[in-house]
């Protein structure tokens, strides 16, 4: 349509358009470039007032639900990575004491001949019939032996014992047995590079992370919202039917100071670490100043980002 078939349409009919009407007739002007009808659209549109809450009071709530939740979901996620990195540190325990149970076989309690043939003490029992060659059943018999003597229940979920994790282990106790025997107090490549070194690490950033999120929050709510912790994080959306809103996190300072004070021996040994693994790389790093100091800058910064409901 022309601007002047458009001009033409409009004419006279500005009041009797509908707001679906109006809307179409917005968007052809404005794309039109017709800012006259544009502006003749707005002023001709029809005036209405409203009651609604105060806008102050509106914008303040949703903002104060909103970091509660954020800071909900915010501490629970870093708590979960710490919990999923304990299991495979856990996992990694597992694996080193397969690997010393195959050092305790491989000890003269079983010879390999030339051909790679295994010939293993009679007496040993073969749990495996005709699954295996008769010293392969043994072999394998009293490896299983040695992982069902081990006290490893506290590696694992109450819903799964060890049992039902000894093949994949077995497999990677096997094929790791050699990268995970360097000495770990001299801080040697294969220990470092190692899945047990590593597997330590990871829960102890990740416990640094949950550290410096924690006290993030806190210092936020008791610095910039004059607030308790709980205060804010006990702060939710009511809703009128509860079972079709997705449950809220849910966490509390408690708890959080709970994690924090059971896992101290890994917080005090962070700094110490990071300088271990600096030095073996030669790498250059800046001294950890700690998990409050961190985030007390953190959360100067946080207060300038959002806008802050109770100032």
């Amino acid at each position: 349509m022309t601007k002047r078939e458009l001009k033409r349409r409009l004419d006279g009919v500005f009041e009797d358009l509908t707001n679906t009407e109006r809307v179409e007739a917005f968007i052809e002007a404005a794309g039109a470039g017709e800012n006259d009808i544009v502006d003749k659209l707005t002023r001709t549109a029809p005036v209405h007032e409203y009651i609604m809450t105060d806008a102050a009071y509106r914008d303040g709530t949703r903002e104060v639900l909103f970091l509660s939740e954020l800071a909900k979901r915010d501490l629970v996620r870093r708590y979960r990575t710490i919990r999923v990195h304990e299991l495979t540190r856990d996992r990694a325990v597992a694996l080193v004491c397969l690997n010393e149970a195959l050092g305790r076989l491989s000890r003269g309690q079983f010879s390999v001949d030339a051909t790679g043939s295994m010939q293993t003490p009679q007496s040993w029992a073969n749990d495996y019939d005709d699954t295996y060659e008769p010293d392969q059943g043994r072999l394998a018999t009293k490896y299983r032996e040695l992982w069902d003597g081990s006290a490893l229940e506290f590696c694992f979920a109450e819903d799964a014992g060890p049992g039902e994790y000894f093949p994949g282990l077995a497999a990677s106790a096997s094929l790791a047995y050699r990268t995970e025997s360097g000495d770990a107090s001299a801080g040697s490549p294969p220990f470092f590079h190692g899945q047990a070194f590593v597997s330590e690490v990871r829960p102890l950033c990740a416990l640094a992370r949950f550290a410096e999120t924690f006290h993030v929050w806190r210092l936020f709510a008791e610095e910039h919202l004059e607030l308790e912790l709980d205060m804010l994080l006990s702060v939710t959306q009511p809703v009128e039917d509860p079972e079709e809103v997705w449950t809220p996190a849910s966490i509390e300072e408690a708890a959080c100071r709970a994690v924090l004070s059971s896992m101290s021996g890994y917080l005090d040994a962070f700094e110490a670490v990071r300088e271990r693994v600096a030095a073996h790389y030669d790498w250059e790093i800046d001294s950890y100043p700690g998990p409050e100091a961190v985030a007390e800058e953190q959360a100067a910064e946080l207060a300038e980002t959002i806008e802050v409901p109770l100032t």
